[in-house]
């Protein structure tokens, strides 16, 4: 759990910096359930 936790804030550190939100948003939550999967 702490490190989907660690993915989650590492996707939001260096994810929102670009201009295309949620984009980014898509892609952390695509990320999260490949990790709740495993």
């Amino acid at each position: 759990m702490r490190s989907v936790w660690l993915a989650w804030v590492a996707a939001l550190r260096f994810g929102f910096h670009g201009h295309d939100g949620m984009a980014d948003v898509k892609r952390i939550m695509a990320a999260l359930a490949t990790i709740g999967r495993c």
